[in-house]
């Protein structure tokens, strides 16, 4: 709620939310012994979407379970759901399917890197609403890539990981994300990223090499994209080892609540800003 860009994109909402802001969130915030952030894009962006605005802000970070051992999974399972996409060269879209992912940049980025080569194909993974669905359909025939393209629906378990583990390259174009925990699971599958400076951990991924970050915009993501169909196989395996390096160093489950819990010992043991 606090991001800016709920602001912009629903500004009626916002509009009926800052009317109670000053009564209720606003003493929440103030009055509590500390606000936890998974970022510091998050924690930043918090303070410009209100005109009050005061936290004890804590970024504690975020992360998510780790990909099982290759051995682990079977893709047997996922191939015969899905045997379109044997032999396929992966580009793996997982998530909430809603329009403020960008899903209609990457469909339309990926168009156009695909027009001339059928082996590429585009898996987008995850719940999405009937009205929301058409729209994408109805844009996936005006670029032609209706074979190009697999819904698979919600996937979790083995499923899940499959599909990231069978992938070349994970999108995210979104518009707002205040963490991404769908781009944390892809590095620990090892699986480099094409996301936009819109999600909040992009400036460790461009620090550590592990994916492209671009603009969320369609020149941005055709860049992204076709930033990874240029490199060739050791530079795609470097960055696949850096990949699965930065999901090591920051997003393991055990690092963030180890931040969490030194916090709760004692609160002076994590650096805060009042805003």
């Amino acid at each position: 709620m606090l991001d800016p860009w709920f602001k912009r994109a629903y500004p009626f909402k916002h509009f009926r939310k800052s009317l109670y802001w000053p009564f209720a969130e606003y003493n929440l915030l103030r009055e509590a012994s500390g606000v936890l952030f998974t970022t510091h894009a998050e924690c930043i962006l918090a303070r410009h979407s209100f005109s009050r605005y005061s936290a004890r802000e804590y970024v504690v970070g975020y992360g998510s379970s780790a990909c099982p051992d290759p051995s682990q999974i079977n893709y047997n399972i996922y191939y015969n759901r899905f045997p379109e996409l044997i032999g396929k060269e992966i580009y793996l879209f997982l998530g909430r399917i809603h329009p403020k992912k960008g899903l209609d940049l990457l469909i339309n980025a990926f168009s156009q890197i695909s027009a001339h080569n059928l082996n590429r194909h585009l898996v987008l993974a995850g719940p999405v609403s009937s009205g929301y669905r058409r729209h994408l359909d109805l844009l996936t025939r005006s670029v032609s890539i209706e074979s190009q393209i697999t819904w698979t629906g919600h996937l979790d378990g083995n499923l899940k990981w499959a599909a990231y583990s069978t992938s070349s390259l994970f999108c995210l174009p979104s518009h707002q994300e205040n963490f991404g925990v769908s781009v944390a699971e892809a590095l620990s599958a090892s699986l480099p990223v094409a996301i936009s400076t819109s999600v909040n951990i992009a400036d460790l991924v461009q620090a550590s090499g592990s994916g492209f970050v671009r603009q969320d915009t369609l020149l941005g993501t055709v860049d992204a994209l076709q930033s990874w169909v240029d490199l060739d196989t050791d530079q795609r395996l470097s960055m696949s080892q850096r990949a699965y390096s930065l999901f090591l160093s920051e997003f393991q489950w055990s690092k963030a609540s180890d931040r969490l819990a030194r916090l709760l010992r004692d609160p002076e043991s994590l650096p805060y800003t009042h805003s």
